[in-house]
């Protein structure tokens, strides 16, 4: 198990019980929101104790560009990965890195691992 938990954001339930297997299964605490008002108070809650966060910029409300945006005014180490199946939001993400959607359960750990500083990747 990783010290802090992985922030799993998106409005597609399958979606985030994908990604939150995937991250389980290796080895990361996972926290889950449902869209960006509800993650941007967890961030708050957890006074941004967090390793990082992954999500999808398209959602209903805030999308994941304004949510970056409000995370990294807050807590700028927190590195975000935002995931789309558009892959021309890339031009106007404000996240620290892009996945594009569909992608393989290797390619989500190893992009969450590429983000996260090292001493996250400690084992507890």
């Amino acid at each position: 198990m990783f010290h802090l938990p992985v922030l799993i954001v998106d409005d597609e339930p399958q979606m985030r019980s994908l990604m939150r297997a995937v991250l389980s299964k290796a080895g990361f605490q996972v926290l889950e929101a449902a869209n960006g008002e509800r993650a941007l108070s967890t961030v708050q809650v957890h006074n941004g104790a967090i390793s990082m966060m992954v999500s999808d910029y398209f959602m209903p409300g805030m999308n994941g560009g304004t949510l970056a945006g409000h995370v990294k005014e807050q807590f700028p180490t927190i590195p975000i990965l935002l995931v789309s199946s558009d892959a021309n939001a890339c031009d106007c993400l404000s996240g620290d890195a892009f996945l594009a959607k569909p992608f393989v359960p290797s390619v989500l750990i190893d992009a969450v691992r590429r983000l996260l500083p090292q001493e996250s990747l400690q084992c507890a």
